[in-house]
């Protein structure tokens, strides 16, 4: 193969440079009883090509005839650059016209809880909730959930869809308000089933062929819940032992279809910049969304 210009047979080396193989004529190196090995170049021959190279005669063939008895063949920066563009890969994420989709309601999913408490939000600030998590906590261990971050598109821009607790919206900013479709998995049951089963719960069954993809994201919370829960994309280094583990996937819609939403939830569809790096209105894990998948390459479908 050529390799910056130079015919060469080549065997892979270390550190990412190709080393050329060569084979020797066991002769002896200027009558000095030595082998010459693979490679090697004697102190008269370097010093001769480094003057030579200084007085500016044959430096450009003799610098190449260098690279050749070391075995190293050099990469220029253009080079370089191709390579890199051509590993990097992105992945199409398309995103459907929200306007081929149609939108319905059904019957409250909390209507209890609402009664009781007034909203699902509020319910799950209180001193109950947090108690029943502890309970489950010490009967199951940390409570693992999931979400789907769904995109479509209003006018070739893209627009996340969320669920608002209506009964919880307030003039000030409630990030506990929103949330993206998903929810607490059962026992043994797997991420991906278990995603389906609430996305078809909680936006309709019409839409039964969902496409989950890949992982975006993994949160971690350290409180059983209340008015202070935190979430981290990491496990900070005091935790030893998480309660909640919270995994986003992204999911693919079909070109078109039906959504139905129960009455207690509103489904919302806001443009990425409405969320980026608002954490204090939809939360840290909404507001890392338009982040985390930057690394897609968006396709608009008309």
């Amino acid at each position: 193969d050529s390799v910056g210009g130079v015919e060469a047979n080549e065997k892979r080396g270390s550190g990412g440079v190709n080393v050329v193989e060569r084979s020797g004529d066991g002769e002896d190196d200027g009558g000095r009883g030595e082998s010459r090995l693979d490679g090697e170049v004697d102190e008269e021959e370097r010093k001769k090509r480094k003057k030579s190279g200084e007085s500016g005669e044959g430096g450009d063939a003799d610098d190449a005839e260098g690279r050749r008895e070391f075995g190293v063949e050099r990469m220029d920066s253009a080079m370089m650059m191709d390579i890199r563009r051509e590993s990097i890969v992105q992945t199409t994420l398309h995103l459907p016209n929200i306007q081929n989709y149609t939108f319905g309601t059904t019957e409250p999913l909390h209507a209890a809880i609402a009664e009781q408490h007034g909203s699902l939000t509020t319910y799950r600030k209180s001193a109950s909730y947090k108690a029943r998590l502890r309970e489950k906590y010490n009967e199951r261990g940390a409570r693992r959930c999931v979400a789907a971050a769904i995109l479509v598109h209003q006018h070739k821009f893209p627009h996340l869809l969320l669920l608002h607790d209506v009964a919880a919206a307030t003039t000030a900013p409630n990030p506990d308000a929103w949330a993206l479709p998903g929810g607490r998995l059962r026992p043994g049951e797997s991420e991906r089933d278990g995603l389906r089963r609430k996305l078809v719960r909680k936006l309709g069954g019409a839409l039964s062929s969902w496409d989950i993809g890949e992982q975006l994201a993994c949160w971690v919370s350290l409180s059983y819940g209340g008015e202070s829960v935190k979430l981290y994309p990491y496990v900070p280094a005091h935790c030893t032992a998480p309660k909640e583990r919270l995994n986003v996937y992204v999911v693919r819609l079909p070109p078109q279809g039906a959504f139905t939403v129960p009455r207690d939830l509103q489904l919302v569809a806001l443009p990425l910049f409405e969320v980026y790096n608002q954490p204090d209105t939809y939360g840290p894990v909404i507001a890392a969304v338009p982040q985390t998948i930057s690394c897609f390459h968006l396709n608009f479908l008309s």
